[in-house]
């Protein structure tokens, strides 16, 4: 295939230095960072594409938002390949994480010959794609195409500077090939900048308050997963995402609106990192009746309660003990229900009675936090207390030495790994309180149905004390664990945190909890997630360099 934009082009338009990180302050001198003047601030250190304001797009983003450019440049049926990056290790932050912000030099090559497949895709029709029959040589046509393409890509209007450099690739490019040659050279510089891989830091000129156009794209990102639409593109235009009050009304619209569905449940599905159910396995001899279609349910049930909870105006409350569910028939035996479901497409909104509450007695959460054969009780108990309580622990250094090997069949003989850890001190610092938990989740077995027995026959005692810090909660069952950890004022504290994490792609700092208390003070999640979008953490430059 040959190469457009020479490779020298290439480390000149995403301003590299040392790993990648991208600082268009460093972009060597043959070649200007395309956009570097306008997508950082000189007078807020913070404002670096790469650094805490200036999230990188995940793999996810950068998938939904070429769908919806191509769209919008009415290519929509166009298929194009994912983003060759590998996803996000999620298993203790979002896919859309800040630390991801920098590329290796085999990723920056990759996402060159993707984007040259995208340009080829996208320029099949070059009268098509940008409405005219023009002539080789620059004209208001080809102006007017790059500025609207460039508008989509990085999310705010070009400026005339930015457009004389799309304009001299172009010209370039043409005197050694043809008017498609120079498109191409258009969209594959659209693509491979840094304004399209990063959200913008872009402050107000002499304040820490982001811009109307950044603005536009952390509510687009965080609520839609995708670049802004018109309305949102428009808004911005106007500059009318300045106050508290004209963004507040827009999220909440957004969230009204039917994209913010796959966001919202992806947010919670990577908060309690579940499995997919291409990754869910359960032994076939214990679980005969587990299969692909199962795993699909399982999803499909924890999504929808996502949906329902959260945007028909659910508190954090209803979210940790509600105790209805989405059923259908192949689900009704997991969560031990009557069959009242004529078949597998015969879905239906039902109380699953004293036995589940909310989120974390959803079968898809039991089930990612289980091994094949049984439950894994500290999975459960670590999962639980990392997402309600935002706790962690670090294993002391020679932990695996005292530690017992616990086969992944073991019933009720895990009970002797309990039993163990409780009486060694390196162990019980951090086990006392994972193990209360896990125990009383030991009721669900490895696909999330309840028990109160294991195989053997020995029964299983949901009763505990969770003992964490200031957190002293004795309790009977999970859903009185759960209706009691659903008062305590840090586990909201923990979720809004989590939410601003989702939105600036960073974990939320010691000096930023006072504003995440407020936050979390709203009486509905949707009031939750408005209050995270007019935070000065999420508005303000400033806020999140802290």
């Amino acid at each position: 295939m040959r190469r457009l934009l020479p490779c020298l082009a290439l480390v000149g338009l995403f301003g590299c230095k040392g790993d990648l990180a991208l600082d268009p302050g460093q972009a060597p001198s043959t070649l200007p960072t395309v956009g570097q003047n306008n997508t950082s601030n000189p007078t807020n250190p913070a404002s670096v594409l790469g650094g805490r304001d200036g999230r990188r797009l995940s793999d996810l983003e950068v998938s939904k938002t070429l769908d919806d450019l191509m769209a919008e440049l009415a290519l929509d049926g166009a298929t194009v390949e994912p983003p060759p990056l590998a996803p996000a290790d999620v298993r203790h932050q979002f896919s859309n994480t800040s630390d991801s912000k920098n590329f290796t030099y085999d990723q920056l090559f990759n996402i060159m010959t993707w984007v040259e497949g995208v340009s080829a895709t996208a320029t099949t029709d070059v009268n098509a794609l940008m409405g005219c029959d023009a002539p080789a040589a620059w004209d208001t046509c080809t102006d007017a195409f790059t500025r609207k393409l460039g508008r989509l890509a990085w999310r705010r209007p070009l400026s005339d500077v930015e457009v004389g450099r799309f304009q001299a690739a172009y010209e370039a490019t043409v005197a050694e090939g043809t008017r498609q040659d120079g498109v191409r050279a258009i969209v594959e510089m659209a693509l491979m900048a840094p304004d399209f891989w990063y959200l913008s830091p872009q402050t107000r000129e002499g304040e820490s308050r982001l811009t109307s156009h950044t603005v536009a794209s952390r509510l687009s990102y965080a609520l839609w997963g995708t670049m802004p639409d018109a309305a949102l593109r428009a808004a911005a235009d106007a500059d009318a995402l300045q106050t508290d009050e004209q963004i507040r009304t827009m999220a909440a619209s957004m969230l009204d609106d039917p994209k913010a569905i796959p966001t919202v449940q992806r947010f919670h599905r990577e908060w309690l990192h579940v499995k997919s159910p291409s990754e869910l396995s359960k032994d076939p001899e214990r679980f005969p009746n587990f299969n692909e279609d199962v795993a699909t349910d399982l999803q499909s049930s924890f999504d929808e309660f996502v949906k329902r909870t959260v945007l028909d105006g659910g508190s954090v409350e209803d979210l940790l003990v509600s105790r209805f569910g989405y059923v259908n028939q192949r689900l009704e035996p997991i969560l031990g229900l009557p069959g009242e479901s004529a078949n597998a497409q015969d879905w239906a909104w039902r109380d699953l009675g004293d036995q589940r509450a909310g989120i974390f007695t959803q079968p898809l959460f039991l089930a990612s936090t289980s091994g094949s054969y049984e439950s894994a009780l500290i999975h459960r108990g670590v999962g639980v207390l990392e997402k309600t309580l935002c706790w962690s622990a670090t294993p002391p250094a020679n932990v695996s030495a005292e530690a017992i090997e616990i086969p992944p069949t073991a019933t009720s003989g895990k009970l002797l790994g309990v039993e163990s850890r409780a009486s060694k001190a390196n162990c019980s610092s951090c086990h006392d309180s994972i193990d209360p938990v896990g125990l009383a989740f030991e009721t669900y077995d490895a696909l999330g149905t309840p028990r109160t027995m294991y195989s053997d026959g020995v029964a299983i005692n949901p009763a505990g004390n969770l003992e964490l810090g200031p957190i002293s909660i004795a309790f009977n069952s999970v859903p009185d664990l759960m209706q009691k950890l659903s008062t305590q004022p840090k586990v909201k504290e923990c979720y809004a945190g989590k939410w601003v994490e989702w939105t600036t792609g960073h974990a939320v700092s010691t000096a930023e909890q006072p504003e995440i208390a407020k936050i979390s003070e709203a009486t509905t999640i949707r009031e939750l997630i408005l209050n995270v979008v007019t935070s000065p953490l999420v508005l303000n430059a400033e806020e999140n360099a802290q």
